[in-house]
């Protein structure tokens, strides 16, 4: 068993050379580009496994371009998943229709993603009164970096939208999202509770701070939802609300997270789907000497 725990907070391009040099023993989140380079190492292995976890984009839904629905909806059929998983992620992940991943309480089963379909977004777009290029703010947590340029890329080859994008730090994000002055926010969120109510409630209810603009409507049916006494009644509403999320197309949904870990093949260590890190059952392996016939 563990005699104890030392955690190292490490830039994302260092973590690998702690891994290889021995002082650290694992590495909770491995990007998909550093998969090959760990399972070439002798005494490192890759561990994977389906979690909790999304890359969210918020949407201010009360002012600026996408409080508009038809633009919501064209930029969810401007976004190609599938290209956005493979270079992202490097295939470890699959598409979602809203927040709600496959695993949570309140996950409607009956929502497909929306369509990667050019042709249907340029028109939605129109509709909207948008014939021309146009831009939107985005504020980008610094963990999601890649996946926001991946993103932007995407949607300026495919309809002409330019995302201006402003990385900042967790420690000022609060402050950046107070200021409001963005049009969208792109950042990475796990579900520690198993409950679509967690990601829902942090992006969209109008009264957290991380939501840059809500809607009334949501924000009743999630009070409602969640003081629902009754377990199974509660869930019914929690898959109402997420076909909510659905159909008003309330954030540019993307992935569920194949989550990958770096690890020496010394210690043994299980994953759980939340993304959290639990070591309770986490051992290494016994060096022995004695011949096994």
């Amino acid at each position: 068993k563990l005699e104890g725990l030392e955690f190292h907070f490490i830039a994302q391009d260092k973590q690998l050379d702690a891994l290889f040099s021995g002082k650290v023993d694992l590495i909770t989140n491995l990007p998909g580009t550093q998969t090959l380079a760990v399972m070439k190492n002798p005494g490192m292995t890759v561990i994977k496994k389906t979690s909790l976890y999304t890359a969210l984009c918020g949407f201010n839904l009360l002012s600026g371009p996408l409080s508009n629905l038809y633009v919501r909806k064209a930029l969810n059929h401007a976004l190609d998943k599938q290209e956005l998983i493979r270079y992202d992620l490097f295939g470890n992940g699959k598409p979602i229709a809203t927040f709600s991943m496959e695993g949570e309480t309140g996950h409607n089963k009956t929502l497909k993603p929306y369509k990667f379909n050019i042709k249907k977004a340029k028109e939605l777009l129109a509709k909207a009164g948008y014939q021309n290029t146009f831009s939107i703010k985005v504020l980008v947590k610094a963990n999601a970096e890649r996946t926001a340029k991946i993103i932007a890329n995407e949607l300026k080859k495919n309809i002409g939208v330019h995302l201006e994008i402003t990385l900042v730090s967790d420690a000022n994000t609060l402050k950046e999202i107070a200021s409001k002055r963005y049009d969208m926010m792109i950042g990475y969120n796990p579900d520690p509770i198993f409950h679509s109510y967690f990601t829902q409630a942090i992006v969209l209810y109008s009264k957290s701070p991380y939501c840059l603009g809500g809607d009334s409507k949501f924000d009743s049916l999630l009070e409602q939802m969640a003081a629902t006494p009754d377990i199974e009644e509660g869930g019914k509403m929690a898959e109402k609300l997420d076909e909510y999320v659905y159909d008003n197309a309330m954030s540019l949904f993307t992935y569920q997270c194949l989550r990958l870990y770096g690890t020496s093949k010394k210690l043994r260590f299980t994953p759980y789907m939340s993304g959290m890190s639990y070591f309770h059952e986490a051992y290494f392996y016994e060096k022995t000497d004695k011949k096994t016939s």
